[in-house]
């Protein structure tokens, strides 16, 4: 039997339940005496309660960080997060270990899938904006579930003639990998590809996707006729979406990802400063991750450091350096 992993205290209410559960779990399925073989880091929550209202969730990031690597090595084999909000931090949380870190959009998408079912089969639920709401979550916890009917429905609903809908669709399939995704994003662009506006978007979701938004990607998106080098927009939808939005990429292990941005800052330094500047941000804010991780992320800083030209990127930094 595996070590579960918890993080709990995010309601210490709410951690009792994932707790009760899983040895209910356990002793359902084994039988007799046996329960669960479980890790739990318990945090206090009135601490990280008093950083989300500041907005601070950088911090939250990097305590929720240090307890999903804590769990690691005392031998979890697996993570779970006793909590729904903190969810929105999955993707940062995730690049802190090695080892499974489940999501719980899989487990609610499965629980879910007879209403999700429904909601795709009723076509009344697109004539209203709480309907597409309402039908564009339940669709991204049906592909976060990987349910076959749900990806194939968001692949038609590419092509809707509601552009909510269509861009909904789109970002549900983001992270998929199902071909599903190519295709989609490639139907997204040959119906748009006219429209400089709705094309900002199209070069978002494939700048943020996890599965397809490499670096060789972004390369070939900025080789692409809609993107101009000279047009801030379309430089946030590229490089910007990738930094904020794709972090198992961004933040990769290895700083690939840091020392790209980097020479791309360089480069943008040479044309709009100030963008170069507010661009060069997210890379200053080093104190929420690891030691290995702060490492690559200076080293990308002192790369950005020797070729900038502006006073404008240089004061950024220097003063983070």
């Amino acid at each position: 039997m595996k070590t579960i992993g918890l993080i709990g205290g995010m309601s210490w209410q709410s951690t009792r339940t994932y707790y009760d559960l899983l040895n209910e779990m356990v002793a359902a399925r084994l039988g007799g005496l046996h329960s669960a073989e479980i890790l739990m880091r318990s945090v206090d929550f009135a601490g990280l309660e008093a950083a989300m209202q500041r907005g601070d969730w950088t911090a939250i990031e990097s305590r929720l960080g240090d307890e999903a690597a804590a769990l690691e090595q005392g031998g979890a084999g697996c993570v779970l997060l006793c909590s729904n909000t903190m969810h929105k931090l999955y993707g940062r949380i995730a690049t802190r270990i090695g080892i499974p870190f489940f999501h719980i959009a899989d487990a609610l998408g499965h629980a879910l899938a007879p209403q999700i079912a429904a909601a795709l089969g009723n076509g009344a639920m697109a004539g209203t904006s709480g309907g597409r709401a309402l039908l564009m979550q339940l669709l991204e916890l049906g592909v976060a579930a990987d349910d076959g009917d749900s990806i194939a429905a968001a692949e038609r609903m590419v092509m809707h003639e509601n552009m909510t809908i269509s861009q909904g669709a789109l970002k549900a399939l983001n992270h998929c990998e199902d071909e599903a995704r190519v295709r989609g994003l490639a139907a997204f662009h040959d119906r748009w590809q006219d429209n400089a506006l709705v094309m900002e978007k199209w070069f978002q979701m494939e700048s943020m996707s996890s599965v397809g938004g490499s670096i060789e990607r972004l390369a070939e998106l900025m080789r692409h006729p809609g993107f101009d080098p000279k047009n801030p927009n379309k430089i946030r939808a590229v490089l910007g979406a990738f930094m904020i939005g794709n972090t198992p990429r961004f933040h990769a292990e290895d700083g690939s990802g840091y020392d790209f941005i980097a020479g791309q800052l360089v480069e943008l330094d040479t044309r709009n400063p100030q963008v170069a500047a507010r661009m060069a941000l997210p890379m200053t804010r080093m104190s929420g991750y690891g030691a290995d991780r702060q490492a690559r992320m200076r080293a990308a800083l002192e790369k950005i450091q020797a070729g900038a030209q502006s006073n404008d990127l240089k004061e950024v930094v220097d003063k983070a350096l």
